[in-house]
């Protein structure tokens, strides 16, 4: 009778000096108490807790276990056992334990939230919601309650019922800022931008430092062009969590895709990588900021990078394969949007950077292939149904090259260029009325874009309407398209028939059209015949010198630029660019400087030849 009375003493005590945070004079007393009365169930109870405090899990499992041995009803050891094995991740034993425990008492709320936890930790949300939903009927009243089923049933894609959950749990609690947040998400992925934008705004009312809710805020922000507001956002996260990489990143983007502010979007992507070494988006984001300011090689670097992060990246197999496209390696890009259709079999734009880079080679065939499985992939995009196009007219396919342009101007009405290829092909077929049509589109949509008013001039002259020509031409020159000044000179020379004006400038505009698609062999040609027509034509030496350049016919540049400058003793483009061949291929600064300097002479304001003549004296 003393023992067991001494026992009752030593387990009342124990539980004091654990209300005292004495832990280990606690397990010290409670020991006492079963070394008085080992078939005690609480004092066993009692003493894991105390290990819990001390996270001995071990050593409390075992005390829960002689506690249930003693007492197979007691609730309390099956649900503080389930927590540790919870804890332990032996979550099959947790929800054995808090299953029994909830036979034994099926109103204890705390069981049922535990296993509802683990249930959720495994991602089963229907078990999950069961168990919430059960500890709702208990106490109605708990508004975290409310806020965890409502994530269980986000996830299963019920937004109608989380919404509902996370209103209900800011009736209870006004001032429950995650259940605001939480019903923002919700509203963000159902496109009610205006409720989420208030969810978030009330979240950070009642939590000033709520970083993620001024990063969320920030990115609706961003989806309705607000980006003053979205750019504030992102750093106010940043001032309040200046290691959140996140953040740094979605500024990054904001600076880069919104405004076009590439420098302040690597910066952000710098400290984005610094905080986060494995931050692959981050590297895909800040190559593409760096092709956009042509510094391939920093670009191609950072795709990589990713790569090494994730093998499996297709999105950087692509964005590495436009580099080399940018740079003319158009075997490399080859090879890498390869890749990444490999890793993504229905990676549309992979096709059509293959297909532009087959056209970059001249094998229109291919690219032809390649944008047909695009288009197949995905049958809406514009762009897709021009670049084939042209890979058809370069086949002399017109009427299919035409059928493909007709298409990308239904998807996008507004697709100038579609208009000016259509155009093109129309002129070639010598329907000059339909391409006028398409000439007057689109420069009703970009009236800024001088070389419509070339073609379109073409076609006038070509109808006879010599005055309508010269005003477009006129208008080309006008807009900055120099070219246009040495048309209407040519159109003036009445030693020049009608035929060989229309078929000089023919040759002229298709040999420029050639150069910017990167086929220099073609360029050369036309320019070539040009001479041959016109051999006083100092802009065809310079063009065709240009083309060489791309070739690396380095000589065959520099013979080019000196007849030139033979015609034209003024020709300032001429003296700068044959400049650059001496100093950059050449090494020959001597003669570099002269012709910097004979530019300069010519044109007192040429920036770009003090800076050639500056690397020259280096």
């Amino acid at each position: 009778m003393i023992k067991y009375i001494l026992s009752i003493v030593y387990n009342e005590k124990g539980i004091k000096l654990c209300k005292l945070g004495n832990y280990d004079e606690a397990i010290n007393i409670f020991t006492k108490a079963i070394e008085k009365n080992k078939n005690n169930a609480t004092t066993y109870f009692n003493r894991g807790l105390a290990y819990c405090y001390l996270q001995d899990y071990p050593r409390a499992i075992s005390d829960f276990d002689r506690a249930i041995e003693l007492n197979p009803n007691y609730a309390g050891a099956y649900n503080n056992r389930g927590n540790l094995y919870d804890y332990s991740k032996d979550y099959s034993k947790a929800i054995s334990d808090f299953t029994k425990a909830i036979d034994i008492n099926p109103n204890d709320v705390s069981v049922y939230l535990n296993r509802g936890n683990v249930y959720d930790y495994l991602q089963d949300y229907s078990k999950a919601i069961y168990d919430y939903t059960k500890a709702i009927e208990i106490n109605p009243k708990d508004a975290d309650t409310y806020c965890r089923r409502g994530i269980d049933y986000a996830e299963l894609g019920d937004y109608s019922k989380a919404i509902t959950d996370y209103t209900k749990a800011i009736e209870i609690n006004p001032y429950y800022a995650r259940a605001y947040y939480n019903r923002g998400l919700i509203y963000d992925k159902i496109d009610e931008y205006s409720k989420a934008i208030f969810d978030y705004t009330e979240a950070i009312k009642i939590k000033p430092d709520y970083e993620k809710a001024y990063c969320n805020r920030g990115v609706i922000y961003g989806k309705a062009e607000e980006f003053s507001k979205e750019i504030s956002d992102y750093t106010n996260a940043i001032k309040i969590n200046p290691y959140f990489a996140e953040v740094y990143y979605n500024r990054g983007n904001a600076f880069a895709k919104r405004l076009q502010e590439y420098s302040k979007a690597i910066s952000d992507y710098n400290k984005a990588i610094e905080i986060n070494p494995d931050y692959a988006e981050a590297y895909i984001s800040r190559g593409i900021a760096h092709k956009y300011l042509h510094d391939y090689s920093k670009a191609i670097s950072d795709f990589t990078k990713a790569l090494e992060i994730n093998p499996y990246y297709a999105e950087a197999y692509n964005n590495r394969g436009i580099a080399y496209d940018d740079l003319k390696d158009h075997s490399n890009a080859i090879l890498d949007y390869t890749k990444a259709i490999e890793i993504n079999p229905d990676y549309a734009e992979a096709y059509i950077g293959r297909g532009l880079a087959y056209t970059d080679l001249q094998d229109y065939s291919q690219a032809i292939l390649e944008h047909s499985k695009a288009i197949e992939i995905n049958p809406n995009l514009a762009k897709t149904y021009l670049s084939r196009g042209i890979g058809y007219f370069y086949l002399k396919d017109y009427s299919s090259a035409i059928l493909d342009y007709t298409k990308a101007i239904e998807i996008n009405p507004d697709y100038a260029e579609a208009y000016i290829s259509r155009g093109i092909a129309y002129t070639d077929l010598q329907d000059f009325s339909s391409a006028l049509l398409d000439y007057n589109k689109a420069i009703e949509i970009n009236p800024n874009h001088a070389e419509i008013y070339i073609s379109r001039g073409l076609a006038y002259n070509s109808l006879g309407n010599t005055i309508k020509a010269r005003e477009d031409w006129q208008k080309a020159y006008s807009l900055g398209f120099t070219q246009a000044k040495d048309l209407l000179d040519k159109y003036n020379e009445k030693e020049l028939s009608v035929e060989k004006l229309l078929l000089s400038e023919e040759y002229y505009i298709e040999g420029i059209e050639s150069f910017s698609l990167g086929n220099y062999k073609d360029a050369i040609n036309l320019f070539t015949k040009l001479i041959e027509i016109n051999p006083e034509d100092a802009d065809a030496y310079l063009n065709r010198g240009l083309a060489y350049y791309d070739l690396k016919k380095y000589n065959k540049t520099i013979s080019d630029y000196t007849k030139a400058i033979e015609l034209n003793p003024n020709f300032v483009e001429a003296y700068y660019n044959r400049a650059c061949v001496y100093a950059v291929e050449f090494q020959e600064y001597y003669k570099a400087i002269l012709d910097s300097n004979k530019a300069i002479e010519i044109n007192p304001n040429f920036l770009l030849a003090y800076k050639n003549r500056g690397c020259a004296y280096m």
